[in-house]
């Protein structure tokens, strides 16, 4: 039976003359009323109900993206799961989303956001699904189009909250919160949380390409870490000889023969000499970190006897073999645990003496067999 026939057969009894006459507005109207069901049907019968139950699945698991689907197979998966709710506001996120692509591409292109950011995923791809998801596709549109904040502005001396500080972009706390979430590995190194969000949302920061390090803060390496992240390898030991070590072994009472805040004021506590142990301490200092520039002026005469000035040098010295090293610019340290968005943006300069005052909530103290302690393991 084809179109014709079936459509004579099914609605010529609704009309008053057997067929519709086109000189009757209200027959006009009923024709393309039936003609419009009638093409429908015919297009949710070009696929058996196994096909769109798959394409289904796979469009829930991410598997498949609806601006692949034409149009019919788009009508054909609505009538099938016209009762799943879930399904239906998804599919209408994502067919709404769709005319903003072209804008999110050419951010995250200027933020160098590319399918190689990340190994195994598309890093563009899964950003723009989450502001699909949160519905956030037409805020992101919004903010980039009246103008993005800069790290520049937002920097403070103390602690501001990356969540609250993008609110100003009229995006959801869900959608940001899941951005700043975001991460993944790059080849042997990882994409912390935050990194793919700053680069994406704010206008002077952008990922570092073809470059060791995590961003691009207006031309300058800025280093992310986020809760309890290291200025260095994980149990990370002295690679090398230091004298102080085998003096330390003459002193089988001495409490912590690993801690250099502790066992060197022991040492002159059992009657070192205090010049001699200075010299020691900085040829420890420049075993354990050899890329430190601060020691003499760290390490001094004066705090040999004393604990936290100690702990503290020590900790000044790690930090600058690190940024030597790495060419560190600036550091942004963010609470990816108990204060989530939680963030501090320090110069190498700044850092040291935030670390005068702050040496506890800044790392552990280190040691020979810990030369980087993790960073803000308690929050920030």
């Amino acid at each position: 039976m084809d179109v014709l026939d079936k459509f004579l057969k099914q609605y010529s009894y609704k009309f008053d003359k057997g067929y519709p006459d086109m000189n009757n507005p209200k027959d006009k109207e009923m024709l393309f009323e039936f003609a419009n069901q009638l093409i429908n049907e015919q297009q949710l019968n070009l696929f058996s109900d196994e096909e769109l139950e798959d394409i289904t699945i796979k469009i829930k698991k991410g598997e498949e993206e609806v601006e692949n689907l034409d149009k019919d197979e788009i009508m054909a998966l609505l009538d099938l799961n016209k009762d799943d709710k879930e399904f239906i506001s998804m599919i209408k996120k994502k067919l709404k989303s769709q005319p903003k692509r072209k804008l999110f591409d050419k951010i995250a292109a200027n933020a160098n956001i590319d399918d190689n950011t990340i190994a195994g995923k598309s890093a563009p791809e899964e950003l723009f699904s989450i502001l699909t998801n949160t519905d956030d596709v037409d805020n992101f549109d919004n903010y980039i189009n009246t103008g993005q904040l800069s790290l520049n502005n937002l920097k403070s001396d103390g602690v501001r909250n990356i969540i609250n500080d993008l609110k100003a972009s009229n995006l959801s706390t869900d959608g940001i919160t899941q951005l700043v979430d975001y991460g993944g590995t790059e080849g042997g190194r990882g994409v912390g949380k935050a990194e793919l969000a700053m680069a994406l949302l704010l206008k002077d920061v952008k990922m570092m390409v073809d470059e060791a390090g995590d961003l691009n803060w207006n031309g300058n390496y800025l280093e992310v870490k986020g809760t309890s992240g290291r200025l260095g390898g994980r149990d990370q030991k002295l690679s090398g000889t230091a004298n102080i070590l085998n003096l330390v072994k003459k002193y089988p009472d001495i409490s912590n023969s690993v801690r250099p805040d502790l066992f060197i004021p022991e040492l002159i506590a059992n009657g070192e000499d205090e010049g001699k142990i200075l010299s020691l301490t900085k040829e420890l200092a420049k075993v354990m970190y050899p890329n430190a520039n601060n020691i003499d002026k760290e390490i001094t005469k004066d705090i040999l006897t004393e604990n936290i000035p100690l702990r503290i040098a020590f900790q000044k010295v790690m930090v600058d073999n690190y940024v030597n090293k790495e060419g560190v610019k600036d550091f942004l340290f963010i609470d990816t645990s108990n204060r989530f968005g939680n963030y501090l943006v320090k110069s190498p300069e700044e850092l040291l003496d935030y670390i005068d005052t702050n040496f506890t909530k800044f790392s552990g103290p280190v040691s020979i067999k810990n030369l980087s302690p993790t960073t803000f393991t308690n929050g920030i």
